[in-house]
């Protein structure tokens, strides 16, 4: 099981034994041009980092022995304290890469203008607090109701616009979407595999470890896998557990999104719900 830190890391062990080519989503490019004369498939190991960053910071530290450096996404307002500035700097420290998990559309409800403006500003947190963005990946807000806009992603033409090359964001960028990735998350507590990423409506197909290990990083040439480090445990049971108040959440929200009050409430019931 993805989730479970034993588990995790023996299986990326195997992965690495294979001989997969680890690299972080900022090196993307310079790869990308290499990858016809690579026998080695290439493996991103992203996490989206959206609360409790020192999990984040125990499983870069458990990575990094293993001599493997993955891509950590953090949302901006985990470095309102100091000690989330300080955790984030000694996983950079590390070896690993700080990106940007950008919610700026969601956050300004949808207002293009303020939106990009916020993706600035956020940017220059990072900035002021040495940490070096090269990469984003958008937030997937699950329980928001939207009206003119359809996800975070619809503001990277305005970033791409304003930003370049020197910004890869590893769903949007158009040189992601021209090579064929394989990319597989842990969406609802196990592993999927996501077609047309970059896409509105997004198919899963599931999919585990030991199927990524014995079929995919022989067969496939870029695979990006990406978790949310708050997901970790110990324990097997506390992954059931959470697993069941998910789909909780899930049932409630599903038989009651057509009210609009409730979709208010949800939204902060759902956030809550991802600390427990």
């Amino acid at each position: 099981m993805a989730l479970v830190y034993k588990d995790y890391l023996n299986n990326l062990s195997k992965i690495k034994k294979l001989g997969t080519l680890f690299i972080l989503c900022r090196d993307i490019p310079k790869f990308l041009f290499k990858r016809n004369n690579l026998n080695n498939t290439i493996f991103i190991n992203k996490h989206d980092v959206e609360c409790n960053i020192l999990k984040a910071f125990n499983v870069a530290r458990m990575e990094a022995s293993l001599n493997i450096f993955s891509t950590y996404y953090l949302q901006d307002y985990i470095l309102k304290n100091k000690s989330g500035i300080a955790l984030a700097r000694k996983i950079q420290e590390m070896g690993h890469e700080i990106g940007f998990h950008y919610d700026s559309l969601d956050r300004n409800k949808g207002d293009f203008k303020k939106a990009i403006l916020d993706f600035e500003n956020s940017l220059e947190i990072f900035k002021k607090n040495e940490l070096i963005v090269k990469s984003l990946c958008p937030h997937g807000n699950a329980a928001i109701a939207r009206n003119g806009w359809n996800s975070n992603k619809d503001l990277f033409y305005l970033i791409d616009q304003k930003f370049g090359d020197s910004l890869i964001d590893i769903i949007c960028s158009k040189f992601i979407k021209d090579c064929q990735v394989s990319y597989i998350t842990d969406a609802s507590y196990k592993l999927s595999k996501v077609k047309s990423i970059s896409g509105i409506h997004q198919e899963y197909q599931s999919t585990t470890f030991k199927d990524i290990i014995e079929n995919q990083v022989t067969k496939e040439s870029f695979i990006v896998l990406s978790t949310h480090t708050h997901r970790f445990s110990s324990s097997h049971l506390i992954i059931k557990l959470k697993k069941i108040n998910l789909s909780i959440l899930k049932f409630l929200y599903n038989k009651l999104k057509k009210f609009k009050l409730f979709n208010r409430i949800f939204f902060y019931v759902y956030k809550l719900g991802k600390l427990i």
